[in-house]
């Protein structure tokens, strides 16, 4: 079969410019021609799928020139040998006997995790994870715990892995490449299976004894080490999410272009419970150097840390905020890489990896995708009105005045989250662009609504809140906005907002505010009644401090906000995660920006679950707002199909 270039492309997955590059390279041989007309073949489609097979294992692009031209070094070649053989979960459920629902269970409880790359691929070891995994489940312990436990353990594999490297390089025959090569593919599978073996002992023998035992070092004493690097533009971030494999990702691009961040792995981090947020990013910024930018804390909390989590949102917890390992944020003109490490070895591994990555990043270009065939599963609309209805009831009853009732729809379709980001960031350049990753499952979005900048000390936040569509008509267009302005219910469900967070600003002792003069926000496909907020950050206040106050505003909560919350609770039946609850970063000078987690779904390997809600007040009609919702789903979807 014989493929144009674009045609080969499509074929794999990737741009023309990547394809091209790649053969520039000598990656990849010259084409035969007919004519002007340059075609490739199946060995052209075999050799894109093997780069990619050893791009998305780490190997940097010189590396695989040299394996895949016979003349590497044997020691790579003994590495490349342990990523041959992938399973798809079809694979996985025919190997195993297991039911597909569990095996898709298991993986987005993060306890079998795919391989790099998408779609979704298992090395040969995650069968027998997965056995263990169904024994788990079958068992009836809470998967929710031991995937959360998984997760902390990752976060200290990165370490061990530093030191077994470090006895490899130290211990491995100097001299013959040969010699390394076969001790590679000797001691790295005994090692691996010493290291595991001994730490299966250790729980065993061990964990009885401590489960009550006091870990740690007195973080006072700490010190932490930073490699960094000023880094030339242009860098699409997206671009470089895509080789970010790690845990704890985080993307933030904010409107604009001049202001983005990403991060990856973990160094250390808060959660509810641990004493406050505030006095965490107090201790870690007490054991950093100097940085060239301010370093950064990046995370987010859950929209009601009360509910206890489903399985989707198991590895994302009630909150976490997150001091990363690495840190690509372009500020104030400059895009800067920053790597921190218990040792100044462990930076300096960290910050090359993460150069590594940006190269790749500038090479390779982003996945593009042709609109999808949307297949959507919608089983709670039914559900919705009743919920909405008996809301009104009650707000009529006089038992509160407003609740934001939320519901949501799965998407069944592997979409690469990187195209989805791009996409995004083009439709909606007036949004923040976000993503934050745990496992298998990113939490993603692109919103509008501010919920609390500081910058100079000086806080900025706003009212978002009342809904009308947006037309290709320009006078119906228009008309939405008119209709926005004179109705009654969205200027009263507007003004709510408005005056919660001006007391919520008073209680933290924040007496002087500015509230400019409404407006209606367009976005492409939703409008809103947008009021700007702004003060001065008093001192003794923070960015953490102002997040815990104004969250939940009554534009995602209700009011009053502890009798709209219970009743959500009580009736909503959803788990809402991360959605419509506080995202963003804040740094060592007490910057920072969080947004409320709006236009934004929860993406998994081969599904993803989008989220939305609306304000109910007295007078909302039950069929009005589920259609409100579709209109808020549809500026996500929009992007990637089409959807109504």
């Amino acid at each position: 079969m014989s493929y144009r270039v674009d045609e080969l492309a499509a074929a794999v997955e990737l741009s023309v410019d990547t394809v091209r590059y790649y053969q520039k390279l000598g990656l990849l041989s010259p084409p035969r021609r007919d004519g002007r007309v340059a075609l490739y073949d199946e060995s052209h489609v075999d050799r894109l799928d093997e780069i990619r097979r050893l791009s998305d294992s780490g190997f940097t692009l010189q590396q695989i020139k040299q394996l895949t031209s016979g003349s590497g070094d044997p020691r790579l070649e003994a590495l490349a040998t342990e990523t041959d053989e992938r399973l798809t979960l079809d694979d996985m459920v025919e190997r195993t006997g297991l039911d597909m629902d569990l095996v898709r269970l298991a993986v987005d409880a993060g306890l079998v995790t795919p391989l790099p790359g998408s779609p979704p691929r298992f090395g040969p070891e995650a069968e027998s994870m997965l056995r263990a995994a169904a024994a788990i489940i079958g068992s009836g312990l809470p998967v929710d715990e031991l995937a959360a436990l998984a997760l902390r353990h990752a976060d200290h594999v990165e370490e061990i892995v530093d030191s077994a490297i470090d006895i490899f390089r130290r211990h491995l025959p100097t001299d013959d490449p040969g010699e390394q090569a076969e001790a590679v593919m000797n001691l790295v599978p005994a090692v691996s299976e010493l290291v595991s073996q001994h730490f299966r002992r250790t729980l065993l023998d061990r964990a009885s004894a401590r489960v009550i035992a006091e870990l740690g070092s007195d973080s006072s004493e700490r010190v932490l080490h930073c490699v960094s690097s000023e880094v030339a533009e242009p860098v699409d971030l997206i671009a470089v999410g895509h080789f970010v494999r790690d845990d704890h990702r985080f993307l933030w691009l904010r409107p604009g272009g001049g202001e983005g961040i990403i991060t990856w792995g973990h160094v250390d981090s808060w959660s509810p419970g641990d004493g406050t947020a505030a006095d965490f990013v107090t201790a870690v910024r007490r054991s950093l150097p100097d940085t060239p930018l301010p370093a950064v804390f990046v995370g987010g909390l859950a929209f009601d840390p009360e509910r206890p989590r489903t399985l989707p949102w198991s590895s994302f917890g009630s909150g976490r905020l997150i001091f990363p390992a690495s840190q690509l944020v372009r500020r104030d003109g400059r895009l800067v890489l920053m790597a921190f490490g218990e040792n100044a070895e462990q930076a300096r591994i960290r910050h090359d990896h993460a150069l590594t990555m940006v190269e790749a990043a500038e090479h390779r270009g982003l996945l593009d995708l042709p609109d999808i065939d949307l297949q959507i599963e919608d089983h709670t609309a039914d559900h919705y009105r009743k919920v909405v209805s008996r809301a009104v009831d009650e707000i009529e009853a006089g038992s509160f005045e407003k609740a934001v009732i939320a519901r949501s729809i799965e998407l069944s379709a592997s979409v690469p989250l990187g195209a989805w980001l791009t996409r995004l960031r083009s439709r909606f350049p007036t949004c923040a662009i976000f993503a934050r990753g745990e496992g298998s499952r990113t939490f993603f979005g692109a919103t509008p609504e501010v919920l609390v900048r500081v910058q100079n000390a000086t806080i900025e936040t706003a009212a978002l809140a009342g809904t009308r569509p947006r037309s290709d008509d320009p006078e119906t267009d228009a008309r939405y906005g008119d209709e926005l302005r004179s109705s009654a219910k969205e200027q009263h469900e507007h003004t709510v907002v408005v005056d919660q967070i001006r007391s919520r600003l008073a209680a933290a002792g924040i007496e002087k505010v500015d509230v400019a003069e409404t407006t209606v926000m367009k976005i492409p496909g939703i409008q809103h009644l947008y009021t700007p907020i702004d003060a001065k950050l008093p001192p003794g206040v923070g960015i953490l401090d102002l997040v815990e106050r104004l969250h939940p505003t009554p534009a995602v909560g209700g009011s009053p906000r502890d009798t709209a919350l219970r009743w959500i609770r009580d009736n909503e039946e959803l788990d809402r995660g991360w959605y419509a609850a506080p995202v963003g970063w804040t740094d060592t000078e007490g910057a920072g920006e969080f947004r409320v987690g709006l236009r934004s779904a929860l993406h998994g390997p081969e599904r993803t679950i989008l989220f939305a809600g609306c304000g109910i007040v007295a007078g909302s009609d039950p069929d009005d707002e589920l259609e409100e919702t579709r209109t808020k789903f549809g500026a996500l979807l929009d992007t990637i199909g089409a959807f109504s």
